[in-house]
């Protein structure tokens, strides 16, 4: 989603950046003419567990915006929707926030914001089900993870989850990938004929990214995980990951993928120095 289509133009549907999207939940968000209702409808569906609330507050933005709906969404909505997770905490099942109604002829402007204390862990999932024309401030940091079994630079990637890897052109509503610029530099996971790939990626938002980052965490670096004991070191495969099985032979060795990892900062308050 560009700045241009965000701020100034809106979307048709035929743009690259919005094929997925829906636009008629979104119709009106664009050129201001969405009638707003005074609801809010987001809630918990099940009892939460000990250590984890769910409140509506007045809470100002993580971080200032120039996007037009962000900043229209910010206007009509001082309450948020705040889901927070005590530190040390360990949520074992998924936590669900839902909509408890909606209508397509009125919008309704939500502001949602997930905070963890230190060293909790949780999975938060907020379904959208409802027939509402929704949007949303998300004050959240997000992290994506996983096989994507698809490159940094392929569509599925690039496109569908809009990230980018290069932090003087990628879009403001785009996710960082800072696996692009190790691809492109000729390191990688997992190898085919000789060409390298990374599969395996973590992705951010931007509100982990320094200097504009928002709290105290924030992206320091990416790498590549390889140890000794990890990597084929004879044969025609040499270099590559050491299979646990190549075919029916049972190699012993770790995966045919290399881990990835990241390395998160804390900025350290110059006073408690």
């Amino acid at each position: 989603m560009s700045v241009l289509a965000t701020n100034y133009l809106t979307p048709t549907g035929r743009e690259e950046a919005w094929r997925f999207t829906p636009l008629k939940r979104l119709r009106g968000l664009h050129d201001g003419t969405s009638v707003q209702s005074d609801r809010s409808t987001l809630i918990a569906k099940d009892a939460l567990p000990k250590g984890v609330t769910f409140t509506r507050e007045n809470l100002e933005p993580l971080a200032a915006s120039d996007d037009v709906i962000i900043e229209r969404i910010r206007s009509f909505s001082a309450s948020v929707a705040h889901l927070s997770i005590a530190a040390n905490t360990e949520v074992s099942e998924p936590i669900f926030l839902g909509r408890s109604a909606g209508a397509l002829d009125t919008a309704e402007f939500s502001r949602v914001r997930i905070s963890l204390g230190t060293h909790a862990v949780a999975t938060v999932i907020v379904e959208n089900t409802t027939d509402t024309i929704l949007a949303e401030d998300q004050a959240a940091k997000i992290i994506v993870m996983g096989d994507l079994n698809d490159n940094p630079s392929d569509y599925s990637v690039s496109h569908a989850l809009q990230s980018s890897g290069g932090l003087k052109m990628i879009k403001k509503s785009d996710l960082y990938n800072p696996w692009v610029e190790v691809l492109a530099k000729g390191n990688g996971t997992l190898a085919n004929r000789d060409a390298w790939g990374i599969f395996d990626q973590i992705l951010v938002s931007q509100s982990w990214i320094p200097p504009k980052h928002t709290g105290k965490l924030f992206l320091g670096s990416s790498h590549i995980f390889k140890d000794f004991f990890m990597v084929e070191h004879q044969g025609r495969f040499k270099g590559y990951p050491l299979r646990t099985w190549d075919g029916n032979q049972f190699r012993d060795g770790f995966s045919d993928h290399f881990p990835t990892f990241v390395v998160l900062l804390e900025k350290i308050d110059e006073k408690m120095q």
